[in-house]
């Protein structure tokens, strides 16, 4: 698995503080799949391990522990699937969810989420809110991409977006040197940091102590460092 050692650092936090959830598993794992409406942006509240794949049918099939099923929430509203559990939940297995959609705009995080994606997200556009302390790694082909983080959020980002910004605020970090963009915004602040890779325009600003570097050579650069932060090429 590619965050290994994030879903290790998890369990050894609730193995620890499992006392302090409202309910803990009772070791029976089982699977459930969950029939729902299609949908197009995906809005997750929790500690969950996600793995989003397009295909024809949308569905989410979640795995855990059987006594915790019933406290996780699955329901579209509009154009949105939300998950999210109505109660604290801790699970020695985790709780994996396995989302199937047909075409997807956005992905909203909120909560120590882990979500990847096999394949690769492709559309006109993907927009992604993220706060608090998720762990994204993508494979995106978009024509346009817009990314919020708030916290400690860590993004991994690889394939092609035309147009792309990322709006860091916290302790937030942007690893995209493997995304390919020809016009890229990027605005820190807090101490956070982005690495992107840009061939035509690159828009950087930074404020307090974060940092961004770029590759690809791009053809104009406009950068602005407010505080002790920096703005440079990468090697």
């Amino acid at each position: 698995m590619k965050h290994a050692s994030f879903l290790l650092l998890m369990l050894s936090f609730s193995a620890c503080t499992g006392a302090f959830f409202d309910v803990s598993g009772n070791g029976n794992i089982v699977s459930e799949n969950r029939e729902i409406q299609d949908f197009s942006r995906i809005h997750l509240k929790g500690g969950y391990q996600v793995l989003i794949t397009e295909g024809n049918t949308p569905s989410v099939e979640i795995e855990t522990d059987e006594n915790l099923m019933e406290y996780i929430k699955t329901e579209v509203k509009g154009d949105r699937l939300i998950i999210e559990s109505t109660s604290s939940l801790y699970s020695q297995s985790g709780i994996v969810i396995n989302i199937t959609y047909t075409s997807l705009e956005a992905i909203d995080v909120s909560g120590a989420a882990s979500v990847e994606n096999y394949g690769t997200v492709a559309g006109e556009s993907l927009d992604m809110n993220i706060s608090g302390a998720a762990e994204i790694d993508l494979k995106v082909d978009v024509m346009e991409l817009d990314i919020n983080t708030s916290g400690a959020g860590s993004l991994s980002l690889s394939g092609e977006a035309q147009d792309a910004s990322f709006s860091l605020s916290g302790a937030g970090n942007v690893e995209a040197y493997s995304l390919t963009t020809t016009d890229c915004k990027v605005s820190v602040s807090g101490v956070g940091g982005a690495e992107v890779y840009v061939t035509g325009r690159l828009d950087a600003q930074v404020s307090g102590v974060g940092g961004i570097s770029y590759k690809g050579d791009p053809e104009d650069v406009s950068q602005k460092v407010s505080g002790i932060g920096s703005i440079g090429e990468a090697n």
